[in-house]
């Protein structure tokens, strides 16, 4: 099955849609609308409890790789303070020895 990004959703369930035993023509006569063809039903609670863990579960990761990225970038802040005093400390020894 291709999908076209320009397709609608009733588009996308018609092709994925199983065959019917139903003669192709008998929905149209009767004038019935294709189940394809009507607005989505609401979510359930299950479906609505699921999206929403999925987006806490998202959340939660990028919290803790927020976490991650501003502990690591302290840490080289720090190491790149410490580098530097031990530098100028150095330079203001070696200057005072000449």
């Amino acid at each position: 099955m291709t999908s076209d990004p320009e397709a609608t959703p009733e588009e996308d369930v018609e092709v994925s849609e199983e065959p019917s035993t139903a003669p192709p023509d008998s929905e149209q006569e009767s004038g019935e609308q294709e189940p394809s063809k009507q607005e989505p039903a609401e979510p359930t609670a299950e479906q609505q409890l699921a999206e929403r863990t999925a987006d806490l579960q998202r959340l939660q990761a990028e919290y803790v790789n927020y976490k991650r990225r501003v502990d690591r970038d302290r840490e080289m802040i720090r190491s790149t303070a410490v580098a530097s005093v031990l530098l100028i400390i150095s330079r203001s020894r070696s200057t005072r020895r000449l």
